[in-house]
Order: C-alpha cells, then sequence, then structure tokens
C-alpha cells in the first residue's frame, strides 16, 4: 500500500482531477490556511482557487469521516488520524511550482483511506496527462508530473527552501 505519493501540480488541479475519485470513497476535503485567524477548518466542496494562491500556505486533510473540532481538536488527534490524508504543498505560480504531497498519517488507516490513496496512484499512472519520474538516476522514479503544469515552470520540493531546482527529462 502506498502511504506517500509526490506530484509537481498544483493543488486546485489535483483536487479538481481526483473530485470524482474522492466523491465515489464517500470522503471528506477540509481546508486552513496557515496562521489565519480561522479556528475551524473548511469543508471544501470544490478546490477553491483563491484559496490556493501562491501566497497561501494551506493545509488540506482528505478524511473518511466528518472533523468536529470539538470531539477532536485536531486531524492529528489519537481518536481521528486513521481517517486522514495530509495534503502538503502544491503552490503555483506562473514562473515556479511546489511538489505536492499526499501523506497517509496512520500506520494502519481506515480501509477507504487505504482504497482511496491506492485507486490514486492507481490512476496516476493510467493518466496521460501525468508522467512518472523526475530527475537522473532511480531516486525520483516514482514521483508524479502533471504534463502541462510543469511546462515552463521552475520545480521546488519546497517554496521555503529553493536550494535546487527538481529536474523534468525530456
Amino acid at each position: 500500500m502506498a502511504s506517500l505519493i509526490n506530484i509537481f501540480v498544483p493543488i486546485a488541479i489535483l483536487l479538481k482531477d481526483a473530485e470524482l475519485l474522492i466523491k465515489s470513497n464517500r470522503l471528506y476535503v477540509y481546508a486552513k490556511p496557515v496562521g489565519a485567524n480561522q479556528k475551524v477548518p473548511v469543508l471544501l466542496d470544490t478546490a477553491d482557487e483563491k484559496l490556493f494562491k501562491a501566497q497561501n500556505r494551506v493545509n488540506v486533510f482528505i478524511t473518511a469521516e466528518p472533523f468536529d473540532k470539538k470531539q477532536h481538536q485536531s486531524f492529528y488527534n489519537d481518536n481521528f488520524f486513521t481517517y486522514a490524508i495530509e495534503v502538503k504543498g502544491g503552490r503555483s505560480t506562473n514562473e515556479e511550482l511546489e511538489m505536492l504531497s499526499l501523506r497517509v498519517i496512520a500506520k494502519e488507516p481506515d480501509k477507504r483511506i487505504k482504497a482511496f490513496i491506492n485507486k490514486l496512484q492507481k490512476s496516476l499512472k493510467q493518466n496521460d496527462a501525468y508522467g512518472m519520474g523526475i530527475g537522473p538516476g532511480n531516486y525520483h522514479s516514482k514521483i508524479f508530473y502533471h504534463r502541462q503544469e510543469v511546462k515552463g515552470k521552475t520545480l521546488w520540493n519546497d517554496f521555503e527552501r529553493k536550494i535546487t531546482p527538481v529536474v523534468i527529462p525530456d
């Protein structure tokens, strides 16, 4: 079972591409801008382009159960983390793109979380809009990228630590 998927794609595009898969697995998507005064994460129905601007760092979680702030306090809470996938990164500008990571939080996640992450990985492999394998060598062979979104952009693992850009072979 995959527990981590890395993709060079803006977060709004991934959520749009995975929308049918999310709905068919009866999952929920929550977002909370980092540093925002709002204490309760927002339940997303669709990807809000304004929320996912490059200057905004947004914590996104895909969950198998509805999140109740009063009951759980956090997505990492002992009674809730088995139902959650953490989504980080995916910020984009006209010139740059940050890697997006989906990470299953629990070692033994809920069966809908397991099924979703496996189906997502399979659908990325089969979708012609996505390629797989970046940089030299075999180390990054399992990283996906959205073919259209990476064109003409500098790719970074993290916008906060721009040390060496990522290269996708031709």
